[in-house]
């Protein structure tokens, strides 16, 4: 039995699926307070399941501290061995979309308002065409003290151009339709630190999409996360989607001459930039 079938099993046979609409899937990797932190943010009120997927960590999660901090129905599935965010990820998707109309993300760490689900999820029952929807997001840094805000395009027609130029949603701020998953397929495995990015450029190529103006999400800026850690592989991965998503416009030159400028600056510039 492989590492997927392994966990599946493990998440079938932990307590009785649910019939609720909204799951929230959040990978985890050593990092358990992070994943309380989480958990604590959503709302007392909000109708949804979590669902948790351990990639191989020495650290596991508290599950009995983890229940304590959320109020709701939580499952837990551990793989054998760390793989990626991206093979954590579509571990719990093959069982999240054969139940459920909806799936959100949260990463461990990031807080949500506390209408946040609510919220998203009244805006697709009453846009049936969306089928991918975002929101703007509040970075802070480790104490919680806010950075700067990221607004990002509302409407499909900008969403599809500003993809040229970078991802155009913050993956942990995302909630989607789990009708479209049979037509869309998992999370791509091969653009490793941007299987987001990869991911989203399916639903937009395909379908319509949107952001919320609100920020519902706040995501922390971890000087030790992988975004940071591994910024050059993330870049990479992102200048060859650009490429792969080429159209003959004015986006697509400005996405790939800002992309290559990206690999030559310190993140620490880009930081200072983006606090003003």
């Amino acid at each position: 039995m492989n590492d997927l079938s392994a966990l599946n099993r493990g998440l079938r046979g932990r307590t009785e699926l649910s019939t609720g609409r909204c799951a929230v899937l959040i990978p985890h990797y050593n990092n358990p307070e992070g994943l309380l932190k989480s958990l604590s943010s959503i709302g007392k009120d909000e109708a949804v399941d979590v669902w948790v997927v351990d990639d191989g960590s020495q650290r596991k999660p508290d599950e009995t501290a983890a229940k304590k901090a959320f109020d709701g129905r939580i499952r837990f599935g551990y793989l054998p061995r760390n793989q990626g965010i991206q093979f954590a990820l579509n571990a719990g998707l093959l069982e999240i979309e054969q139940h459920y109309e909806y799936v959100a993300r949260l990463d461990c760490g990031d807080t949500c308002a506390p209408n946040r689900f609510r919220l998203q999820m009244e805006f697709l029952d009453n846009n049936r065409k969306i089928m991918l929807l975002g929101s703007a997001v509040t970075f802070v840094d480790t104490e919680g003290e806010p950075q700067y805000t990221l607004t990002l395009p509302v409407k499909a027609r900008k969403i599809r151009r500003a993809m040229h130029l970078n991802c155009a949603f913050v993956h942990p701020a995302v909630m989607w339709r789990c009708t479209v998953m049979s037509r869309l397929g998992s999370y791509p495995i091969d653009y490793p630190m941007a299987e987001d990015y990869a991911f989203f450029w399916k639903f937009v190529s395909r379908f319509e999409t949107a952001n919320l103006q609100a920020a519902l999400v706040s995501c922390e800026i971890n000087p030790n996360g992988l975004s940071i850690s591994r910024r050059k592989q993330q870049l990479q991965s992102r200048l060859r989607l650009q490429l792969r998503y080429a159209r003959a416009n004015a986006a697509t030159v400005y996405g790939v001459i800002k992309t290559l400028a990206l690999m030559a600056i310190p993140y620490s510039m880009v930081l200072w930039l983006k606090r003003r």
